[in-house]
């Protein structure tokens, strides 16, 4: 089947007692030999991703599939009692692709491959533990290795300056609200009196780390990018001469990304 094709659909969750769901668009080619599961930013839809899902129709041999997380688009809100939080998105995202994506693909060896804008980039480090050594490569928009208190800081200072656009948008209300508590960031990290580092993650990793990044991005500074590439020495880097946080996807960053994952890996760490 040619991937020319988007499809909108739905996933039952199995690990939700109030039969939630979250909802996903994908190109429905079950051959492919790359599977591309991307994850929005804090505060996006899976709509962000629609410039790299055009770049890829054409494709044969890529699957692509990006996620609106709970409380997002057109994912269901959680009830109330239930908090926002990383370990949710990271449980919701597991359940999808261990018993839908990888389930009904119908090419055993396809490789997997996360592409995270932002948070969507922190949850692909923990993934790769999820997954093992099914993932082929872990793509960061403008999130590196780690992450400063200060980037957070100014981060939540532009999410309280943008919050009435934001509870406009598909957004969830009590999201705006929860993903600036400290409770929302509730995965395992190691820390100094700087920020989070996230080398830890990758430490066993054997595929591939892509990170595109702004220069003077308020989350992945030129500085974080290089921080990245000490701990990880095969760190492929896309610097992009601008501001902002993230990165636009636009033809360049697309070409550049798809090519930096069908490219052989030269060296590893």
């Amino acid at each position: 089947m040619s991937n020319r094709i988007l499809k909108d659909s739905v996933y039952l969750l199995g690990n939700d007692p109030h039969q939630r769901k979250i909802a996903f668009t994908e190109t429905p080619n079950l051959k492919a030999e790359n599977i591309f599961i991307c994850l929005p930013g804090l505060l996006e839809t899976r709509d962000t991703f629609a410039p790299l899902f055009e770049s890829t129709r054409s494709n044969p041999n890529i699957r692509m599939l990006s996620i609106d997380y709970c409380g997002r688009g057109d994912s269901d809100s959680l009830h109330l009692g239930t908090s926002y939080s990383m370990s949710r998105y990271i449980s919701d995202i597991e359940d999808l692709v261990k018993n839908y994506v990888l389930q009904n693909h119908m090419n055993a060896n396809a490789r997997l491959n996360l592409i995270g804008t932002s948070m969507g980039g922190v949850l692909a480090l923990y993934l790769i533990e999820k997954f093992k050594n099914k993932v082929s490569s872990v793509a960061l928009n403008d999130i590196g290795l780690k992450i400063e208190w200060s980037a957070l800081s100014r981060l939540n200072n532009l999410i309280d300056n943008l919050s009435l656009e934001i509870a406009t948008s598909n957004i969830h209300s009590r999201v705006v609200t929860e993903v600036k508590s400290p409770a929302h960031f509730d995965l395992p990290y190691q820390f100094d009196l700087i920020g989070m580092n996230m080398a830890n993650l990758v430490k066993s990793f054997e595929g591939k780390i892509l990170l595109l990044h702004n220069s003077s991005s308020i989350m992945c500074s030129s500085e974080i990018a290089e921080f990245s590439k000490k701990k990880w020495h095969s760190l492929q880097v896309k610097t992009i001469e601008g501001q902002g946080h993230p990165v636009t996807w636009n033809s360049e960053v697309n070409d550049w990304l798809l090519d930096a994952i069908s490219h052989p890996q030269k060296s590893l760490q």
